[in-house]
């Protein structure tokens, strides 16, 4: 077993190996056991991380479908909450015009807590966090509220 051995060896591999023996020494130090690393030891390392290392190239692939899966699911949620948002937001303009041309407020903080309450609760049915979901409609708020004075800008 020469110099050789590691070049043909796939570095994931020999990461692996190094981590074995430095691991049986790390043990053997802990419990005083004297280790002797011969040909026969090592063939024994290099057999099982060779092994091991099948099984995570094999598993890997299956994880990384299943990843590539959810995340495909992720970026449909997305578009979706997206498409909902700008429908929202499409909404809110025309509230603020239609407040803009009736003289009303742009603001309803009285509007605004009912609207917290009950989707906080509408959230916490689904499991959602509270605070995320105040926070999740404060910033809607926001930018209503920014499109509003451009609306009201327009006079």
């Amino acid at each position: 077993m020469g110099s050789d051995f590691f070049q043909q060896t796939p570095p994931k591999l020999t990461y692996c190996l190094v981590l074995n023996i430095y691991s049986s020494l790390f043990i053997a130090g802990i419990f005083k056991i004297e280790l002797k690393i011969n040909f026969t030891n090592f063939s024994v390392i290099y057999f099982f991380s060779k092994i091991w290392y099948a099984y995570l190239k094999e598993n890997k692939s299956k994880m990384d479908k299943e990843l590539i899966n959810l995340r495909k699911e992720i970026d449909k949620c997305d578009r979706e909450l997206i498409n909902i948002l700008s429908l929202r937001f499409k909404i809110g303009k025309r509230i603020g015009e239609y407040k803009r041309k009736n003289k009303m407020n742009r603001e309803d903080k009285k509007r605004e807590k009912e609207i917290l309450l009950i989707r906080k609760k509408w959230g916490n049915k689904k499991g959602l966090d509270s605070f995320f979901i105040e926070r999740f409609f404060n910033n809607i708020f926001k930018e209503i509220k920014k499109n509003h004075k451009k609306i009201f800008g327009k006079l």
